[in-house]
């Protein structure tokens, strides 16, 4: 299967594209190479999340790069990072929904100190400042 498509497709977001990303396709030495480069980009984080379903599996081969969280350490980015991936992004909705439902399950005192960072394998488009994604389209391919 390929893991892209062209055709008319209706994405999850609701919009229409002329094409299809299907990280479904991907194998699983290719996943686990995306959770390596994805690790290398982000930095330090000490929790993965994945936005059903396709973040998922990414975020299962994540957690071999999750390092403890510790609190009182200087770097306030060891002050557990939670990491929230996907497969695709294409407006975000789905990412931004579960970092704030992340964020409202934590307790008050905890929220200053609790960093959200976000990574997907494929952009649509440009990505909410606190998602990187490893591989950006042009603008013009974002849908219709």
């Amino acid at each position: 299967m390929p893991l892209f498509s062209s055709g008319d497709f209706l994405l999850s977001s609701g919009r229409h594209s002329e094409f299809k990303i299907d990280c479904d396709n991907l194998l699983e030495s290719d996943i686990k190479t995306l959770a390596w480069m994805i690790s290398e980009m982000v930095g330090p984080f000490s929790e993965v999340q994945g936005v059903p379903s396709g973040g998922m599996i990414l975020a299962n081969f994540m957690t071999t790069y999750a390092i403890p969280s510790q609190v009182d350490h200087p770097d306030p980015r060891m002050w557990g990072r939670r990491l929230i991936v996907d497969d695709v992004l294409t407006t975000g909705g789905s990412m931004e929904r579960a970092r704030q439902a992340h964020l409202e399950s934590q307790p008050e005192a905890v929220r200053a100190k609790h960093m959200v960072i976000g990574a997907v394998i494929f952009s649509r488009g440009q990505c909410p400042p606190w998602i990187q994604p490893l591989f950006q389209l042009h603008g013009k391919l974002f849908g219709k």
